[in-house]
């Protein structure tokens, strides 16, 4: 198996509605909120002892899966998210 920084290698997934990823696709555009599916498996980079790997948050939107690493290759304004736990409708 070929793999690539940048590259899922698993993901662990989570209840939908537990958390949410909150950013801006560039400083201009309004917030997205968007349902965190998952834990994912990142390559960050590939040494001679294998890949160096990071967990970041997979979440919905627009119909896809995404990472903070899509967002920074789609959305050149993308500069960081915020991680939340939604409001809690029984409190």
């Amino acid at each position: 198996m070929n793999i690539a920084p940048t590259n899922i290698v698993s993901i662990a997934p989570i209840e939908i509605g537990t958390m949410q990823v909150a950013f801006k696709p560039d400083p201009e555009a309004r917030e997205e909120v968007c349902p965190v599916i998952g834990w994912a498996t990142v390559v960050n980079s590939m040494g001679t002892r294998g890949a160096d790997t990071e967990v970041k948050p997979a979440f919905l939107w627009g119909g896809q899966v995404w990472t903070e690493y899509d967002l920074v290759e789609h959305a050149p304004g993308f500069v960081g998210y915020d991680l939340r736990f939604p409001p809690n409708p029984l409190v």
